[in-house]
């Protein structure tokens, strides 16, 4: 229940969902490389595999999507402009989100 100032009251209900699996992908050996760099990423997914690629702008819009099959792969954002980026690595359950730099 939650009470304004004026002394009204609602009662609310919050459902709170837990995603547990996002710590499987954190504690995976996700390694990003050269970062940051001129457009060309590395990534190396230390096993994974079966997952989408996906790197956003710093408003939100997709500019790269790249599907893994095995455990490599190569991000080329080289025609964006300099800035930061953000790396999407998503599986069946799970995200996890790196930072990554285009420099110039």
């Amino acid at each position: 229940t939650v009470t304004a100032q004026d002394g009204t009251s609602k009662e609310w209900t919050v459902t709170i969902d837990v995603l547990t699996s996002v710590e499987d992908l954190n504690q995976l050996n996700i390694n990003v490389y050269p970062n940051p760099s001129s457009g060309i990423f590395n990534v190396d997914l230390g096993g994974l595999s079966d997952c989408n690629l996906s790197v956003f702008n710093s408003v939100g819009a997709m500019v790269a999507q790249v599907t893994v099959i095995n455990s490599f792969a190569i991000i080329d954002i080289a025609e964006m402009k300099p800035g930061v980026y953000y790396l999407h690595i998503t599986n069946e359950d799970s995200v996890r989100i790196e930072k990554i730099v285009l420099k110039k």
